[in-house]
Parts: structure tokens; sequence; C-alpha cells
């Protein structure tokens, strides 16, 4: 003989956000979580012996997550320039989530990495001017993710002022140039 007949069933869970519930008032409840978190799920029984409580946690995770901030057009100067995504990552609530950067064109002698490749916020130095992409890629157990974003590096534009002539005065001077872009 065991514990007596079940009278009813409540299920619930604690925080009341981040999940979906049916059937909570029977015995085959179904509970899906919907966001990363740790989770208090209650069953309470009524019975003819009286209550019976039992209490779990779950524990949720998720994919992580990466935004790449978009870097505008970025002019050459002085021989190197900084590139810096500027990396959101969220790992999902999974402390092992891996991280790695990826750079096309990957040639040292266009572009460096100024951290390793595995940190998130690694920023990079293009030696040249180019077009580069950069993609950060994230793995944890529940999934994997990446973002990438193009960067152009462009040369800035030059000036060259015609030469300067000696005159007596008066004079009017009506200057010309030449433009590079």
């Amino acid at each position: 003989l065991n514990g007596g007949a079940i009278n009813g069933y409540q299920w619930s869970v604690n925080p009341s956000s981040g999940w979906q519930g049916t059937g909570l008032t029977t015995s085959q409840a179904e509970i899906i979580f919907t966001q990363q978190g740790t989770y208090t799920v209650d069953l309470d029984l009524s019975t003819s012996c009286g209550p019976v409580n039992e209490t779990m946690l779950i524990t949720i995770q998720e994919a992580p997550s990466i935004i790449l901030a978009d870097i505008d057009d970025v002019c050459f100067v002085n021989g190197s320039v900084e590139l810096d995504p500027n990396a959101v990552v969220d790992n999902g609530g999974i402390v092992n989530t891996t991280y790695e950067w990826s750079i096309n064109p990957n040639n040292n002698a266009l572009i460096t990495a100024n951290g390793p490749l595995n940190d998130p916020n690694t920023t990079f130095n293009a030696l040249a001017q180019g077009s580069y992409t950069l993609q950060l890629s994230g793995v944890n157990v529940c999934d994997s993710v990446s973002d990438a974003i193009t960067v152009n590096v462009i040369s800035s534009p030059t000036i060259t002022l015609n030469p300067g002539i000696s005159a007596c005065a008066p004079y009017t001077y009506t200057p010309t140039y030449n433009l590079n872009t």
C-alpha cells in the first residue's frame, strides 16, 4: 500500500516569466522554457494522506549571441589604422563558450590582431588599404553562431597646390590644386 489516493496536482514555476506551461493541474504538465536562467519547479500533490511537495531546480542555457558593430569606411594614415568591431557577446549562461575570430584576407602583412583570436574584445590593425571581413564565431553545448562585418580601409585624399610664383604688387593670384582621392 502506497501513499494514499491523489486528489489533485498543482505545478508551479518560479520566476513567473521565461516559460509557458499547459496542464499545470494534471499529472502530465508540459513546461516549455523560452529564456535562459535557473527555474524552481514545484509539484504540490493533494493526497488522501495530506499534502506532498517536491521541488527541483532546472537550469536553462542558450546558444551564444554575437553582435558586431558596423564600422564606416576608415581612412588609412600613418602606416596603420585600428579597427574595433566592438563585439557584444552573451555566452547563453554557459561559462565554457568558446570564441574565435577569422579574418579575410588572412594575411599578416595586411592586418594583424591586437590580442588573441579567441578573445571577443580583440581589435585589429589594418596595415594597408583594402576591404577586410572580420568574423567572430561562438560555440557552446547549445549551438554555434557567428557575425561578420566588412570594413573598407580607404586612402586619405591628398592635395597638391600648384607651385607658387613670385610677382610684384598689385597682383591677383587664383590658386589651383590637384586632388587625389
